[in-house]
C-alpha cells in the first residue's frame, strides 16, 4: 500500500507540475502579448503625434500666409481709399455724381430687401 500511495502522490505531483508549468507558460505568453501591445500602442501614439505636429505646422504656416495676405490687402484698401478720397476732392462734380449714385443705390437696395422680406412672408404662409 505504501508503494501505491507513493505512486499516486508522484502522479499528482506530476499533474500539479504540469498544471503549474502550463499556467506559467500562459502567464508568460500573456505578458509577452501585453508588452507587444504596449509597444504597438506606443508606436501608434508616436505616429499620431507626428501627424498632428505636421498638421499643426502646416496650419500655422497657412495661418501666417493668410495674415500676410490680409496685411497686404489692408494696405491695398487703405491706398485705394486714399486714392478715391483724393480723386473726389480733386473733382467736385464727380463727388456729386458719386453721392447721387450712392443715394440711388441705397434706395434700390432698401426696396429690394423690403420685397425680399415680403416674398419670404408669402412663402411662410
Amino acid at each position: 500500500q505504501g508503494c501505491f500511495l507513493q505512486s499516486r502522490a508522484g502522479r499528482l505531483l506530476k499533474r500539479k507540475e504540469t498544471f503549474v508549468q502550463h499556467t506559467v507558460d500562459r502567464l508568460m505568453n500573456g505578458i509577452s502579448l501585453l508588452n507587444s501591445s504596449r509597444l504597438e500602442a506606443r508606436q501608434d501614439v508616436e505616429e499620431m503625434r507626428a501627424v498632428l505636429r505636421d498638421q499643426v505646422a502646416r496650419q500655422n504656416s497657412a495661418g501666417r500666409r493668410l495674415e500676410e495676405r490680409f496685411e497686404g490687402l489692408d494696405l491695398d484698401v487703405r491706398d485705394l481709399r486714399m486714392d478715391c478720397t483724393q480723386l473726389l476732392d480733386d473733382n467736385p462734380s464727380l463727388a456729386s455724381s458719386v453721392e447721387s449714385f450712392k443715394a440711388m443705390f441705397e434706395s434700390s437696395l432698401t426696396q429690394f430687401i423690403a420685397e425680399l422680406d415680403t416674398s419670404k412672408q408669402c412663402q411662410n404662409i
